[in-house]
């Protein structure tokens, strides 16, 4: 009988339309009660708990992680590490290029979790070994992981979000459009041509969280992301951001970060190059 070859044209030109950019790594150590910015740069991070537990907080939402868990964060994203007990974090940035990839990693709200198990410490035993072999298995970990991190969170942020109402889908449209200091609950609901009552009651059962500090958070996470990711002046980003002087906006940042837009760029930038 005859061999039969099926070919897909289609699988070759997007397997060349998407790529991964390993871009730097590292494995960081942690003491006790310590408290550290984990910030994708603008790019993506994956971060393994190789030692260890804490909690990690993002979007005002917080999750306990612990030795074998391993986290995804979104580009974009900026979340906050506090440990509870010595930790040591294996942690890779990447960039995600092409259109049939962006939207895996760049598009969620939270962050993604997989357990690996025991298997985290083979992978930093494999980043300290400096052997071809073992780099070549890290290398296929992080793909599977990043697979199956991103295929999760993707079907299960579609389900939650096909369960808000049609009113509370039309609010988030508006406020990730264009985060500005100066949305308001009841400017959205004008628009909306809805009370701000109704509004901010939808908002709250659909997301538990209620819009006024949502609308904050998204402020802070826009400014985050330009501090981290550009050159921008601080008075150019909070003009950007619509408020009315730069006074202004440092106290509002101080609030969510207990640091200066100036004093969180640099720790941020001194943690980039450990």
């Amino acid at each position: 009988m005859e061999a039969k070859n099926y070919h897909n044209d289609w699988i070759d030109r997007r397997m060349n339309q998407f790529s991964v950019e390993w871009k730097s790594s590292g494995i960081c150590s942690f003491p006790e009660k310590g408290l550290s910015g984990v910030n994708p740069y603008g790019d993506c991070l994956i971060c393994y708990v190789v030692t260890g537990s804490g909690r990690m907080e993002c979007m005002g939402r917080k999750w306990s992680v612990h030795a074998g868990n391993a986290v995804l964060i979104p580009m974009g994203a900026v979340s906050r590490f506090e440990t509870e007990d010595a930790c040591e974090i294996l942690y890779f940035q990447f960039a995600v290029h092409g259109e049939e990839g962006d939207s895996f990693f760049v598009l969620a709200d939270e962050l993604r979790f997989l357990d690996v198990g025991p298997r985290v410490m083979d992978m930093a035993d494999w980043y300290r070994a400096q052997e071809t072999a073992k780099a070549a298995k890290l290398r296929l970990w992080l793909y599977s992981d990043l697979s199956m991190l991103s295929a999760d969170e993707s079907r299960s942020m579609e389900r939650e979000r096909a369960a808000y109402s049609a009113l509370t889908r039309m609010a988030l449209e508006k406020i990730h459009a264009e985060p500005s200091i100066r949305m308001t609950v009841s400017g959205i609901a004008g628009q909306l041509k809805v009370s701000p009552s109704t509004l901010r009651k939808h908002f709250q059962v659909d997301t538990g969280i209620p819009m006024g500090a949502y609308l904050d958070t998204q402020v802070y996470r826009h400014a985050a992301s330009l501090l981290l990711s550009t050159d921008m002046q601080v008075g150019e980003i909070s003009d950007q951001l619509g408020f009315c002087d730069q006074f202004y906006f440092c106290r509002f940042f101080k609030r969510f970060e207990g640091l200066t837009p100036t004093r969180y760029r640099q720790r941020a930038r001194r943690w980039d190059r450990l």
